[in-house]
């Protein structure tokens, strides 16, 4: 979540067209170093956010005025995206194959949803950040009740 919550205001700071041509290189290798830490993570998630957020910066950034830094940013975004797809793809499709070849007697993702549904429904509110283990993590185990 860090990762992408730094590169993409580096990425935008990048398109702008106030930021000298030499700190426009240093932000790039920032949001390129963002992109790698996001894809050795193999989380979906975040690599789905981090390319919504980029392709919506490319967008406005677009309607704002098409001009020659933004179109060689672009193309180097494009070709950067291939490069790492191609790389991390062997990763990403093990990632797949193991969450769906999983066959636990417990799924634990399922077990985790109805206690935090419990959870909710206890506690409207929320439960603060200290308390939030213990109430997740009974020590009672798992029960019909969570």
């Amino acid at each position: 979540m860090w990762a992408y919550f730094c590169a993409l205001p580096l990425f935008a700071v990048a398109l702008s067209l106030k930021t000298p041509k030499r700190d426009t290189c240093i932000y790039l290798a920032g949001v390129g170093a963002g992109a790698l830490l996001i894809l050795l993570t193999v989380s979906r998630a975040s690599l789905a956010a981090f390319v919504a957020g980029a392709a919506a910066l490319l967008l406005f950034s677009a309607l704002h005025g098409l001009n020659g830094k933004l179109v060689s940013i672009t193309v180097i975004v494009i070709l950067a995206s291939i490069a790492a797809g191609m790389l991390a793809m062997n990763s990403l499709r093990a990632r797949v194959q193991e969450v769906a070849e999983s066959n636990e007697e417990q799924d634990l993702r399922a077990v985790l949803v109805v206690q935090s549904k419990a959870m909710l429904h206890d506690h409207p509110f929320g439960v603060g950040w200290i308390s939030a283990w213990p109430t997740v993590c009974r020590p009672a185990g798992i029960t019909p009740r969570s």
